[in-house]
């Protein structure tokens, strides 16, 4: 995550993430920007005692809500 950026973020309500179990779903398409969002939120994950269930790759946005659905059924299956 950009270090220019840090004054941007209110991250007062982040702490709420403590032992939340999360996924990330991110697509191939415009690689290098993606790449840089998926690493900033995973060091917010991190730094704020965040566990990450899921790490999805998918060729485009088309293929978005499917994979979000398929973790959802594959982790949140009791929850919903």
């Amino acid at each position: 995550m950009s270090d220019n950026n840090n004054s941007l973020l209110d991250a007062t309500k982040l702490n709420l993430l403590k032992d939340a179990r999360l996924a990330i779903v991110h697509t191939q398409w415009n690689e290098k920007i993606v790449h840089e969002l998926v690493n900033g939120c995973e060091s917010m994950l991190h730094r704020f005692g965040a566990v990450l269930c899921a790490n999805s790759l998918v060729p485009g946005c088309f293929e978005l809500p499917y994979a979000c659905c398929t973790l959802c059924q594959q982790y949140c299956a009791g929850l919903l």
